[in-house]
């Protein structure tokens, strides 16, 4: 297979491994890239090294990448249309006319030609005349990956997971009276014998700040709007 398409094959081999390689939409990504920046697309070979070194975690990967790629490329290699230079090959010549056997000329007789009938014009076709047209239903096609709408985490998730860094934790020095606590304690013992005390409510949240260099966080500026938005959202 002279001419083929590196990102089929990808996305093929992506099916087949997904349910039982641990990879996902970030390997299928990764490369995609690889196969746009040129790595793969000479001959199969090249493509298969570089889609182990990328899949394959252990020996027992490799083997069983080995399988499924002869699978996959078997299949996508019967599946394939034939190209017009190789379908050029396969036809038989045509049979070419012996120009030194002699013409035979057979003579035939001509009608005669009568003029047609003259016919009423027609009329328009009312819309109850047509044929009621039935609905285009599309076929059945296979399942690409969705990688526009792919998030590592849904937006309720961050939503949930910002509210949760907000929340103060009770884990301070046990210095805040609790008067409620003092007074309930004091009324089942009959008698005051020393304040209650709880601990104090911090935020040990913290900010993790990501420095944009000469473009090297572009991949995650989605992901940082996504954040900041959700941000705001949630006052």
């Amino acid at each position: 297979m002279s001419d083929f398409l590196p990102e089929a094959i990808v996305n093929s081999l992506f099916n087949r491994l997904r349910k039982n390689f641990n990879i996902g939409m970030r390997e299928y990504l990764a490369a995609l890239d690889a196969v746009k920046g040129g790595w793969g697309r000479d001959n199969l070979e090249n493509l298969r090294l570089m889609l182990q070194l990328l899949w394959c975690n252990s020996i027992a990967d490799q083997s069983q990448f080995a399988v499924i790629w002869e699978s996959a490329i078997a299949q996508i290699t019967q599946d394939s249309p034939q190209l017009p230079s190789e379908r050029h090959k396969t036809e038989p010549p045509a049979k070419t006319s012996n120009f030194n056997q002699p013409l035979e000329t057979t003579q035939q007789s001509i009608p005669k030609l009568e003029p047609l009938p003259v016919k009423a014009p027609l009329q328009p076709d009312t819309p109850a005349d047509f044929p009621a047209a039935t609905p285009f239903i599309p076929a059945d096609t296979e399942d690409f990956p969705e990688v526009i709408n792919y998030w590592p985490i849904t937006r309720r998730s961050l939503d949930y997971n910002w509210r949760y860094l907000q929340r103060p934790i009770a884990d301070g020095p046990a210095d805040v009276l609790d008067v409620q606590t003092t007074v309930q304690q004091s009324a089942q013992q009959g008698f005051f014998l020393a304040p209650v005390y709880r601990r104090r409510e911090l935020n040990h949240a913290q900010v993790l700040l990501l420095v944009d260099q000469e473009g090297s966080m572009t991949p995650l500026h989605p992901f940082t709007r996504e954040v900041v938005d959700t941000a705001q959202n949630s006052f």
